[in-house]
């Protein structure tokens, strides 16, 4: 199921990654990015959401498959099920860092995904606390 871990009485919960923005336009936060982004190679910000919202789905599926919990950092941040891009009201200003209401809301979901964790493993869950 997850190379292991069980093995050990551990219970993998696997997480999304934060989606990302573009960054506020015309801000300091702003310039300085597309400052940094004019080397060849990187990655701007725009197409980071990409790979991300990729990578994503690959760890549901993963998760679906292998029946873990998965810590939903993007479904909780993003604008919408059709707009994956992190809300613009939930960034530190450069489309990427998440600001302290971020934060607030991402509390409200770890507990929960723990406890829907244990319970799709009760029988793990018993060994391990035993």
């Amino acid at each position: 199921m997850d190379g292991g871990a069980s093995k050990n009485g551990i219970i993998p919960i696997l997480a999304t990654v934060v989606p990302v923005t573009s960054p506020r336009f015309f801000t300091l936060q702003y310039v300085k990015n597309l400052i940094k982004y004019l080397p060849i190679g990187k990655i701007p910000i725009e197409r980071r959401q990409s790979y991300v919202a990729e990578f994503n789905d690959w760890v549901r599926k993963y998760a679906d498959e292998k029946g873990l919990a998965v810590l939903d950092l993007e479904g909780t941040l993003r604008r919408s099920d059709a707009d994956r891009r992190l809300k613009p009201e939930l960034t530190s200003g450069d489309g990427m860092h998440l600001n302290q209401d971020a934060y607030s809301l991402l509390d409200k979901i770890v507990i929960p995904t723990v406890i829907k964790s244990a319970a799709m493993h009760q029988d793990q869950t018993k060994i391990a606390l035993q």
